[in-house]
C-alpha cells in the first residue's frame, strides 16, 4: 500500500547517521531525506542520484559535537566503544560532502533565520536539488520544537524557531523520486 515513489527518511542521532547511510547506499529507493542531530558522510559514500536533502544540528550537542571537538557524552576513556574519530566529524562538512555529492556549489548561502536558527543553502545542484544544512545556535542534542523537548532538558537547549517535524514533513513531502 505504500507509494515507492514517495520513500522518505528521516531520524534523531543514531537515527540520523543511519539516514545519511541510506542517502549514500540507497538514493535509488529514497525520495528526500531529514536528518537530526547526527549526519555522517561514510568513506565510499556515492550516492546513485542526487537526493534531497535537510538537517539539523545544534552548536552545543555534548553527544554528538557539531566542531568534532572529539568529546561527547556517550565516550567514557574506561570504555573502548569503537568510536575512534566519529566524534571528531564535523557536522557542518559532512553535510557540505553530501551538497559536494549532488555537485552543488561549494560555498553555501548562509542566513540567520532567526538569532536561534541559521540557514546554509547550496544551490547550483544537480537537478536543483534542495540541500540545507539547518544551525541551531546554542542547540543541544534536541529535536527542534519537539512538545517532549522540555522534559529532555538534560539534553541542552532547544528551539521552537524552526520544527524538525512539520518542516521537514513540507520539505520531503514535497519530493518524489
Amino acid at each position: 500500500c505504500a507509494d515507492p515513489d514517495r520513500v522518505y527518511s528521516t531520524g534523531m542521532s543514531n537515527g540520523g547517521f543511519f539516514t545519511a547511510e541510506l542517502v549514500c547506499g540507497r538514493a535509488d529507493r529514497i525520495a528526500a531525506a531529514v536528518s537530526v542531530a547526527g549526519i555522517t558522510h561514510p568513506q565510499g559514500c556515492d550516492p546513485a542520484r542526487p537526493v534531497p536533502f535537510v538537517a539539523f544540528h545544534g552548536t552545543d550537542d555534548e553527544v554528538v559535537p557539531f566542531d568534532g571537538s572529539g568529546e561527547s557524552t556517550l565516550v567514557d576513556e574506561s570504555v573502548d566503544v569503537g568510536v575512534d574519530g566519529f566524534f571528531e566529524q564535523v557536522m557542518p562538512e559532512e553535510f557540505a560532502e553530501f551538497a559536494a555529492d549532488a555537485g552543488c556549489d561549494p560555498e553555501p548561502i548562509r542566513v540567520e533565520e532567526t538569532p536561534e536558527v541559521v540557514s546554509s543553502t547550496y544551490t547550483g545542484c544537480d537537478g536543483d536539488v534542495p540541500m540545507t544544512f539547518y544551525e541551531i545556535v546554542g542547540g543541544g542534542h534536541t529535536w527542534p520544537d519537539s512538545p517532549l523537548a522540555e522534559q529532555h532538558a538534560d539534553f541542552g537547549f532547544f528551539t521552537d524557531d524552526i520544527s524538525a517535524t512539520e518542516d521537514g514533513w513540507a520539505f520531503m513531502s514535497q519530493h518524489t523520486h
